[in-house]
């Protein structure tokens, strides 16, 4: 599993969304999130992605294989643990 987030978007706080999603899966010990940050803007979007545990990301605009790409790299994090 994989999360998506887009860090960007007006109106959404993704710390909140995060904070949401770690409270509902609290009960299940074993579960990590992967968390692939989508950003647009500045260092400071960086910074926060890497906070929520985006370890990593990729910038607007971005091709098919940039995301594919960390996509491999996620799962094969993932893997090895």
């Amino acid at each position: 599993d994989l999360l998506l987030l887009d860090l960007s978007t007006p109106g959404l706080s993704a710390e909140d969304f995060v904070r949401k999603l770690d409270e509902r899966s609290s009960a299940d010990s074993g579960f990590q999130r992967p968390i692939l940050g989508v950003l647009s803007g500045s260092d400071r979007i960086e910074e926060q992605a890497f906070r929520l545990g985006a370890r990593f990301h990729i910038r607007k605009p971005f091709e098919q294989v940039q995301i594919l790409d960390a996509i491999d790299r996620l799962s094969s994090l993932k893997n090895s643990a």
